[in-house]
């Protein structure tokens, strides 16, 4: 199935008509969905799988029809999707909405879903088991996690039952058709030997016969019973605790806030030691060199004017007494003769010469004052220099100190009302769930022991009774059940060799992916399927790893994660139906090399690859890296001022027209 287009009216955040193109082409298919978080990116993945499988168990109608639209007494919500599924053209649309002509308050009592298929137009079922049974004919909802599934939480993957991944097989990989039919063929067995039994019971050594075969039989039914009950109860078991441990981590992942928010209030509060000490420090410190600091910021501003003073040449002016012993001499000091011009010239210089020398030392008395303020700064520099630096790491503080105070306020709004000792149940309820599962699996080999040993007693009765000769009637019949559980056995062999062949297939290519995508090619040699289908890890040194909940030896949460999504694309790559691939967050809490390696890998994840994620998980160069390869990529927002969500198709990018 591919995927051309996705309608939500009223669904959850959705408010209104919201439509998403998604049609592809064999160069280009991936379609990104950006939205910051709480605007619509798990209300799209949500939206697929009511569509396709309905509500989840104890969900309250009312919680699917967009609160806006429903306080504006709108009771309707729906998801259609359109597809192609060999070569047939499909609008799939399951609706919520009310049930008759119900008055007064709406509650989930009064709604009721429906799912509706079109068919090249036309609506070939009217039973809805028959519609049911289309839908999980295309991807079976047991199998839909390996399709559909959360980035942020496919490390629980690797750490599932060897039963859930042989089912998955199974039901990916279109073996389960033929545990149909063996199924059905076990029911032919059943009906045969019923029919041979009332002939042998005819006479008294054959009605003993049967008597003690079904004496027999209903004890391995009854342990077959036991055992399927004993798997149920560990398939719950592990459902619970992996739905704990996803509520522990939250929990855990609060505490770890706790203690972030609980550092930070001690780095406020030295901070805001510092920046008090700071202050009386700059306090202090301009009480004893006021002066000198006030003092230097007045002598730099002087500076250029002192800079000119020092480079102006300096004149030397003559003392009048020197003027008057020159005039009785008969020649001047450089040797000319004093004529009577030359002594009328200096008698004139003698008159002007008093207002000359006064403006020569004013002159130098400011030069000596100004040079004197420049000596002064040299002085007070060091004091400046000290009061600057207290300035700028009072800065420092306060930026620090908003930085953090803001980074409190989120996580207290993070942590809300943490409950600790609600925290301690949870683990303690996993360690006691973790006891019970234990006790299952004795209980449930127990029961195997005990059906095997009388199946082999079945086993030997069946032998006496087919030997056991009473008419031509009873040779009939018995031809008819041995050619019966020959087809059945045929059939059982043949389930045997496909599964381990598909075995074999998912896990090459699952190994294949891992060493494209792990970081740790040089502690991991490839992925391994047991024969009873568990996830073994193949080390350099050529040893299995089995991963189990709760192994410290475990390896990190990122490279669970690689292998989660190395399993599940895997199967992908090995299964014949087509089927997209929709991740929410494929990227979420991945290390920088192992996100790049994931968004490289994305496009090969299917024939159709859609993915909703932040614009902050995949920044810019994750973009590039990924947009030879996008079809369309769409913008979500809020348009709502108030609670609920009103998420809309902000914008569109078509990136693939020419």
């Amino acid at each position: 199935m591919i995927i051309n287009k996705i309608k939500f009216h009223n669904f959850m955040a959705y408010y209104g008509e919201v439509e998403f193109d998604l049609s592809i082409d064999e160069q280009r298919n991936v379609t990104i969905i950006y939205a910051p978080n709480d605007v619509g990116k798990t209300c799209f993945f949500n939206g697929i799988m009511f569509c396709l499988y309905g509500p989840s168990k104890g969900t309250d109608l009312t919680d699917l029809i967009n609160k806006n639209a429903f306080q504006e007494g709108k009771y309707e919500a729906y998801v259609s999707i359109f597809a192609e599924h060999q070569g047939n053209e499909l609008n799939i649309t399951r609706t919520v909405k009310k049930r008759g002509m119900a008055v007064g308050e709406v509650t989930s009592q009064n709604l009721d879903h429906q799912l509706r298929i079109w068919k090249n137009g036309e609506e070939p079922w009217d039973d809805n088991q028959e519609t049911y049974d289309y839908i999980n004919s295309i991807i079976h909802k047991d199998a839909a996690k390996y399709f559909f599934f959360d980035g942020e939480k496919i490390e629980t993957y690797n750490i599932a039952s060897g039963a859930d991944y042989k089912d998955a097989i199974l039901r990916i990989l279109g073996i389960k058709e033929i545990e149909f039919a063996i199924d059905d063929f076990k029911r032919l067995i059943k009906e045969y030997e019923k029919e041979r039994d009332v002939i042998l019971s005819k006479e008294n050594e054959g009605n003993e016969l049967v008597q003690q075969k079904n004496m027999v039989m209903e004890s391995v039914e009854s342990y077959e019973t036991d055992v399927t009950a004993c798997d149920q109860e560990l398939k719950d078991i592990q459902a619970r605790i992996v739905k704990l441990e996803e509520q522990l981590k939250e929990n855990e992942a609060i505490k770890q806030k706790i203690e972030e928010r609980q550092k930070i209030r001690e780095q406020i509060k030295q901070l805001k030691l510092d920046q008090n000490r700071i202050e009386e420090d700059k306090l202090k410190l301009f009480r004893e060199n006021g002066t000198l600091i006030l003092g230097s910021i007045l002598a730099n501003d002087l500076k250029p004017t002192v800079a000119d003073l020092i480079t102006e040449p300096n004149s030397i002016l003559p003392s009048r007494d020197f003027i008057q012993q020159l005039l009785e001499e008969t020649h001047c000091v450089c040797g000319t003769e004093m004529t009577d011009l030359l002594r009328g010239n200096l008698q004139k210089t003698i008159g002007t010469l008093a207002e000359k020398d006064l403006e020569w030392q004013r002159k130098s008395e400011r030069k000596r004052a100004i040079q004197g303020v420049d000596i002064f700064s040299n002085h007070s520099e060091r004091a400046k220099v000290a009061y600057d630096e207290l300035c700028k790491n009072k800065v420092r503080i306060n930026r620090e100190l908003n930085e953090l105070e803001a980074r409190e306020i989120e996580l207290r709004s993070d942590v809300g009302n943490y409950n600790e000792a609600a925290v301690q149940r949870l683990a303690e309820e996993i360690a006691r769930l973790e006891e019970k599962n234990k006790e299952v699996e004795k209980k449930k080999i127990t029961y195997e022991v005990n059906r095997d040993i009388k199946r082999s007693e079945l086993t030997e009765l069946e032998k006496k009774i087919a030997k056991h000769n009473v008419s031509r009637e009873k040779d009939e019949a018995e031809k008819k059940l041995v050619y019966c559980r020959s087809v059945y056995n045929a059939l059982v062999e043949y389930q045997d060799t496909l599964i381990e062949e598909k075995r074999k297939e998912v896990e090459n290519n699952s190994s294949h992916i891992f060493l494209q995508l792990t970081n740790k090619r040089n502690k991991y040699k490839s992925l391994k399927l047991s024969d009873t289908y568990e996830l073994l890890l193949e080390q350099s040194d050529g040893s299995l790893y089995r991963i189990e909940r709760g192994r410290s030896l475990n390896p990190s949460t990122g490279q669970s994660k690689i292998i989660s999504l190395s399993y599940i694309a895997g199967i992908n790559k090995s299964t014949n139906a087509v089927a997209p691939v929709i991740i929410d967050n494929p990227v979420g809490l991945f290390s920088e090399e192992h996100r790049e390696r994931v968004v490289s890998y994305l496009p090969n994840f299917g024939k159709q690859v859609i993915f909703m994620v932040t614009g902050a998980d995949l920044g810019a160069e994750y973009r590039r890296m990924i947009e030879p390869y996008v079809s369309r990529a769409y913008y979500l927002e809020d348009q709502s001022d108030l609670t609920w969500n009103k998420t809309r198709i902000a914008r569109v990018e078509e990136l693939n027209t020419v």
